[in-house]
């Protein structure tokens, strides 16, 4: 094991030291014999060495085994000589809009190399000749629609990561293969990953679909024997939306999974596709098989597995196949059933309500009144509607609403609520309490919030949250990526797991709304509009806007490194730090910085650069012998040439401070360089808050730019105080 770590430095370092130096050495075919081994051939008269880049437009027969730093493809070029070894010493092999790899790619041990052609629509890069070695070989490269094919030899390496457009028909003797949609790209497209029968994997290969939509396809086109793929084990991981198709035309095509994974917020689309002449018959001619899937006593799998907007269940023969539409019992307008295991519709019923406790599997909602300017309406009033299944789906084009005009309320009695809100509509809004009933041997702490598909102008959770502590939330606004989520109410939300998706979500109500957990997003917007959101995770999510009045709280110990534009009268507070790189604009005059809380004073910490806006508010609060504090870990900026005022307002929070005129307070340091301090273009204000029990018509503000502090002194308790103006 030293050896190997050895070498792996050995190569880290040295690929280190070439790039320093590397030179391009570019391929111009002057002889017109085409060989890589003709120095004539390229730029200068001289080979590429293991210390150049060649780069390569146009078709090269490669004539002999050699080594270079790295290539780099222009055009469609071919690179010939499958008997022949290319080594690529810092993996790099990317370019071109149709380029064809035929000679055998090689990678030193421990490199993590990236192939992959010119990020571009259509751009695909094929490699046929294989790959060996590399600790990964990453085909990754952002937002936009383009492929790589794996073609004829066997690619070996320790682990293949892509998150774009790939089709496999070499045989794979990789570990592990990674699949994931980072980003949708530029045309609103998801990454399909397509196998064919030729893409035998190893036996201990894991596939591991992560974040995004992402399509895993599985084909016997253009056979005319029975195909069967073998997965040895496929893993969902959070945050992701698994696609997984059998592309069926007319033989006979399993998909066989030995071993199954699947982490908290991952959700599972199951697509049987018959694409040719035969008749489909699932798990006789075609279908899906994952080994370990759980299912309930009627062979459904849990909800987070669907198709459309229906549950997914296990035939006796072990393939998945949707539920059918038939199989939802038809629900009249008065609802009273008590069926745990029941699947039941309302179907073209306008106005319904619950007459009773009523307990069921799903529930799908189906109101196509043919104009979106119609509302489908389910009043639960003094009755509880139980989803043992927790799913419920709304489909179609009327406006949904889910009320409680009583003590009713919509109880999920499953380890997650799923909300699948099929086709557009104007509006979605469930007002009615939500509720958690752990089912019977659950092991997990909170319910997942999954929302697999969502469309409509506005989907709104405007009642009581009686759930409060959430696990994670995954909501996909897929070709609707600018629905609103919204998210209003009383009730304060945690979400303790991971936060995924595609969505725009507004925070409204006065509640509190906490993430706790990473963001692995794709696309989101975050506003809050009202009450507050806290960051409770060094990862959690960005958020776009605080406005009206609203807070954005960072809590003790977390380091966000995320951003937060704050606009006037909101108010950015904790006890937390804020370290937001070089972005300049998230302070937006009239904006309010408060250490610690309303209630609480505490210091809240900078760690890097702030732009203090035209106009600032540092809410100082005093309890005890504890205040307020404003703390800038790097550099202090004043705007350029603007005038500046900034507001000290102190308040006595809880009638406990005891503050003597002699006191003085730092209620704001930096500890790096100031810029663009006018002393002539900055006033500083005092504004009292709690009159009666401060007394600040002695108060004076002192900005010192030697000891890097904004301090306050002659406030005293237990008296009137006013308004000082100091320039």
């Amino acid at each position: 094991m030293k050896n190997n770590n050895m070498l792996v430095t050995v190569i880290a370092a040295f690929a280190t030291f070439a790039s320093a130096w590397a030179a391009n050495v570019t391929w111009n075919n002057s002889t017109g014999n085409g060989q890589w081994s003709d120095p004539d051939n390229w730029a200068g008269g001289a080979l590429p060495g293991e210390g150049d880049v060649a780069v390569i437009g146009s078709d090269v027969t490669l004539d002999v085994d050699t080594t270079v730093l790295g290539v780099s493809l222009s055009g469609s070029p071919v690179i010939d000589g499958a008997e022949h070894r290319l080594t690529v010493l810092n993996g790099t092999v990317t370019g071109g809009s149709k380029p064809v790899v035929k000679c055998k790619l090689v990678f030193p041990e421990g490199v993590a190399a990236t192939v992959r052609p010119a990020q571009g629509y259509g751009n695909i890069m094929t490699i046929e000749g294989g790959i060996d070695g590399g600790v990964s070989v990453a085909s990754t490269g952002g937002n936009q629609n383009f492929n790589i094919r794996y073609t004829n030899e066997t690619i070996r390496t320790g682990a293949l990561l892509a998150d774009f457009g790939t089709t496999f028909f070499s045989p794979l003797d990789v570990s592990s293969i990674t699949l994931s949609d980072p980003w949708a790209d530029a045309n609103g497209n998801s990454p399909t990953f397509t196998f064919w029968p030729s893409a035998t994997l190893a036996n201990d290969t894991v596939i591991t679909t992560k974040q995004g939509i992402v399509t895993v396809a599985f084909t016997d086109q253009y056979e005319t024997a029975p195909v069967t793929f073998t997965v040895p084990k496929l893993h969902l991981a959070s945050a992701g939306r698994t696609s997984l198709s059998c592309n069926f035309y007319g033989v006979q095509n399993f998909v066989r999974i030995n071993a199954f994974e699947r982490d908290s917020g991952a959700m599972l689309h199951i697509n049987n596709r018959k694409l040719g002449s035969s008749a489909f018959d699932p798990g006789v001619n075609a279908g899906i098989f994952i080994q370990g899937i759980p299912t309930d006593a009627q062979g459904r799998v849990p909800a987070w597995a669907y198709n459309d907007s229906y549950r997914i269940k296990v035939l006796g023969n072990g393939a998945l196949v949707p539920v059918a539409y038939n199989d939802y019992a038809n629900l009249a307008a008065e609802i009273a059933v008590n069926d745990p295991t029941g699947l039941y519709r309302l179907h073209y019923v306008q106005d319904s309500a619950l007459t009773a406790d009523t307990d069921i599997d799903s529930l799908i909602m189906n109101g196509n009144f043919n104009s979106t300017d119609n509302t489908m309406r389910l009043d639960l009033g003094d009755y509880d509607l139980r989803l043992h299944g927790g799913a419920l789906a709304l489909r179609d084009y009327a406006s949904k609403e889910i009320s409680a005009s009583g003590d009713g309320a919509l109880v999920i009695a499953a380890d997650q609520a799923v909300f699948n809100f099929t086709y557009n509509v104007n509006r979605i809004e469930i007002s009615a309490p939500i509720e958690w009933e752990k089912p019977a041997g659950s092991t997990v702490d909170y319910p997942d919030f999954l929302m697999p598909y969502y469309s409509g102008a506005e989907t709104i959770f405007s009642g009581e949250d009686r759930v409060g502590d959430w696990g994670a939330l995954s909501a996909d606004g897929r070709n609707n990526g600018g629905s609103l989520l919204i998210f209003d109410g009383p009730s304060d939300r945690t979400f303790h797991g991971p936060v995924g998706g595609r969505f725009w979500m507004r925070k409204r109500g006065t509640g509190t709304l906490t993430f706790a957990g990473p963001d692995i997003t794709r696309g989101r917007q975050i506003f809050v509009e009202d009450g507050t959101v806290v960051i409770a995770d060094n990862n959690a999510p960005r958020i776009d806007c605080v406005t009206n009045g609203a807070t954005l709280r960072v809590e003790k110990d977390i380091v966000w490194t995320q951003t937060a534009v704050v606009w006037d009268d909101s108010v950015l507070e904790g006890f937390g730090t804020l370290n937001p790189g070089l972005n300049q604009n998230y302070l937006q005059p009239g904006c309010i910085l408060r250490g610690g809380t309303a209630s609480e004073p505490g210091t809240f910490s900078f760690g890097g650069q702030v732009v203090i806006p035209t106009n600032v508010v540092i809410d100082v609060g005093f309890t005890g012998d504890a205040h307020g504090q404003i703390h800038v870990g790097g550099k202090l900026t004043f705007r350029s040439n603007l005038d500046t005022e900034v507001v000290v307002r102190v308040a006595d929070v809880d009638k406990t401070a005891a503050i003597r005129p002699s006191d003085t307070f730092v209620v704001l340091d930096y500890g790096g360089s100031l810029e663009n301090y006018d002393a002539g273009r900055i006033s500083f204000v005092v504004e009292n808050v709690s009159p009666k029990r401060l007394d600040t018509s002695a108060a004076q503000l002192a900005f010192n730019t030697k000891t890097k502090t904004l301090s306050v002194t002659g406030i005293k308790s237990v008296s009137k105080g006013l308004a000082v103006f100091i320039r």
